[in-house]
C-alpha cells in the first residue's frame, strides 16, 4: 500500500484515497463557495455575503437583489464553475498521456482549433451564439483527431511528439484565423475579436448547461478511467502486460478530454492557461503521485473564478475580459514553471 494512502472497503470492493487530497478537495469547494458568494455581490449593485445569500435562499426583502443575483449573476457564476472544471480535468487528462506539463489543449491547439470554427462562422456566415458553439466544438474535435493522427507513431500518441505537432496545427490555425479576421467584414471581424477575448458577460443558464451536460458526459468516463490513465504513464508495453490496451485507451481518454476542452470556449470563448495550471495547481499541494483529475478540475473552477472577481476588481474600472485576464496570469505561471522546472515542462 502505497504510503500515506488509506483504502475504504466495502466487501470486496477496495476504494483509496489520500487524506491530504479529500482535505484539498474539501477545501477547494469552500474556497470556489466563497468566491462565488463575493462574485455574485460584486457588480453596479453591490451586494453584501449577507444578502447575497438572502437572495439566493429567497428569504430577501429586496426584490431587485434577488433578480440581479439569480438571473444574472448566478448564471454567470455557474458557467465560470463549470468551465474551469472541464478545462481543469480536460488539463490533468493531456498532461498525464502526453508526460509533460505543457501538454494543455491551450499548448497544443485544440482550443485553437475550437476558435477556429467559431471565427469562420462569424465571419462567413455571421452565425449566431448557438450556431458559433456548435462549430467550436466540431472544430475541436477535428483538430484533435488531426493532431492525434500526425502524431502516431509506432503505435503510440504520446510524449513530445504530441505536444510538438500540436504547437504546429495551433500554429497554422492561429494563421487561418488572423486571415479570417482580415479578410472579414469589419463588424464580423469587430465581434470575432470579442469571442476571442473570452468573456463570461451576460452568460445565462443557457451557456451553463451545455457546458454541465458536457461534465456529465465526459467527467465519468475519465474518472472510471484513471487507474487505466496512470498505467499509461508507466509506457505502453508494461501497460499492456497489465492487461490494458493503450491505444484504445488513449483514443477514448482522449475522445472525452477534448469533448471537456470544446465545450468550454463554445460557453465562454478561448480561455487560456486554466487547463495548464490547475492539474500542477493540485498535484503541487496534494503532493500525492496519483493524477489530479478531481482535485485539477476542483482548481480550475477556483482559478477561473478567482479570475473573474480579479477582472470585475480590477483598478480603474478596466473591468477586463477573462480570458485576457487568465492569458496573463497564466503567462506569468508558465514563465516561473519552466525557470523552476529541472527540464522544459518537467513535471
Amino acid at each position: 500500500m502505497s504510503a500515506g494512502k488509506r483504502h475504504l472497503r466495502c466487501g470486496r470492493l477496495s476504494i483509496g484515497w489520500r487524506p491530504r487530497a479529500v482535505l484539498l478537495a474539501l477545501g477547494l469547494v469552500a474556497i470556489g463557495l466563497a468566491l462565488a458568494v463575493l462574485l455574485m455581490g460584486t457588480g453596479t449593485i453591490a451586494l453584501s455575503p449577507a444578502e447575497v445569500l438572502a437572495s439566493l435562499t429567497g428569504t430577501g426583502d429586496d426584490p431587485m437583489a434577488a433578480r440581479v443575483v439569480q438571473r444574472i449573476r448566478l448564471p454567470r457564476v455557474a458557467t465560470a464553475a463549470l468551465v474551469g472544471a472541464s478545462l481543469g480535468m480536460a488539463g490533468a487528462v493531456f498532461q498525464s498521456l502526453s508526460r509533460n506539463a505543457l501538454g494543455s489543449p491551450d499548448v497544443i491547439g485544440f482550443t485553437t482549433g475550437a476558435a477556429t470554427g467559431a471565427i469562420a462562422q462569424i465571419i462567413l456566415f455571421n452565425a449566431g451564439a448557438a450556431q458559433t458553439a456548435t462549430a467550436a466544438v466540431a472544430s475541436g474535435l477535428m483538430t484533435a483527431a488531426i493532431v492525434m493522427l500526425l502524431a502516431r507513431k509506432d503505435g503510440s500518441t504520446g510524449g513530445y511528439r504530441l505536444i510538438l505537432i500540436g504547437i504546429g496545427v495551433g500554429a497554422i490555425l492561429t494563421g487561418l484565423n488572423t486571415l479570417l479576421m482580415v479578410k472579414g467584414d469589419l463588424d464580423q471581424a469587430i465581434s470575432a475579436q470579442i469571442w476571442l477575448a473570452g468573456s463570461l458577460s451576460a452568460r445565462s443558464w443557457a451557456h451553463a448547461l451545455p457546458v454541465l451536460v458536457g461534465l456529465i458526459l465526459f467527467a465519468p468516463l475519465v474518472i472510471l478511467n484513471a487507474r487505466r490513465l496512470a498505467m499509461l504513464e508507466m509506457g505502453d508495453d508494461l501497460a499492456s502486460q497489465l492487461g490494458i490496451r493503450p491505444e484504445r485507451t488513449r483514443l477514448l481518454l482522449v475522445l472525452a478530454a477534448v469533448g471537456l476542452t470544446a465545450v468550454a470556449p463554445a460557453a465562454t470563448g478561448p480561455i487560456a492557461f486554466v487547463a495548464l495550471a490547475a492539474p500542477q495547481l493540485a498535484r503541487r499541494l496534494s503532493r500525492a503521485p496519483e493524477i489530479p483529475i478531481v482535485t485539477g478540475a476542483l482548481a480550475g473552477a477556483v482559478l477561473l473564478l478567482a479570475a473573474d472577481l480579479l477582472s470585475q476588481r480590477a483598478p480603474m474600472n478596466l473591468m477586463l475580459p477573462i480570458g485576457l485576464t487568465t492569458g496573463a496570469l497564466g503567462g506569468a505561471y508558465l514563465v516561473w514553471m519552466l525557470t523552476r522546472a529541472p527540464g522544459t515542462g518537467g513535471r
